[in-house]
């Protein structure tokens, strides 16, 4: 049996408790020397004449990306390039004008590096990822071990123990 998961649950999940973990936000990422990055001030119409490098329709990505458009009021982007390949995204980034929307602690973490040719557009539409959880099953207590180790989970996420939202 699973002790605890790392995941994302919609409601309606049967039996179980979620203590949510953190959001992840969203960068606007481009290759170093994109033409974008010369101009003093980047619009949404400025964005959307590239390419945008995205998973299908389906993914939680893609969804959070075209939900928050249209949440600004903002149309979506016609000139799409859907793969579920991040290596691929990459090399579509590296060697063209695209535009992709990667999760900012991935960026950053490329970023800080300046042999890396990848950096994030310094524009903010609020994109963010639903909560990921520690995710257990209801009324059941975890081993020792996986405790201790939901524990340090919990104190790299900087979060203390609190009281858990079932999903029925």
């Amino acid at each position: 049996a699973l002790d605890f998961a790392l995941a994302r649950l919609s409601p309606g999940e049967a039996s179980l408790e979620a203590q949510e973990i953190a959001t992840e936000p969203l960068s606007l990422v481009v290759r170093r020397g994109h033409p974008l990055l010369l101009q003093p001030r980047i619009t949404v119409d400025d964005l959307l004449r590239h390419d945008w490098v995205m998973g299908d329709d389906e993914t939680l990505l893609t969804q959070t990306v075209l939900s928050r458009l249209a949440e600004l009021r903002l149309p979506i982007p016609q000139r799409r390039i859907s793969t579920s390949s991040f290596l691929f995204t990459l090399a579509l980034l590296n060697q063209t004008d695209a535009i992709a929307p990667l999760a900012t602690p991935v960026v950053d973490s490329l970023s800080g590096n300046p042999s890396v040719p990848f950096v994030s557009l310094p524009i903010d539409l609020g994109l963010t990822v639903a909560s990921f959880s520690i995710v257990t099953r209801g009324g059941t207590q975890l081993t020792p071990a996986a405790q201790r180790l939901v524990d340090a989970i919990l104190t790299l996420a900087d979060i203390r123990p609190a009281s858990a939202q079932t999903y029925a």
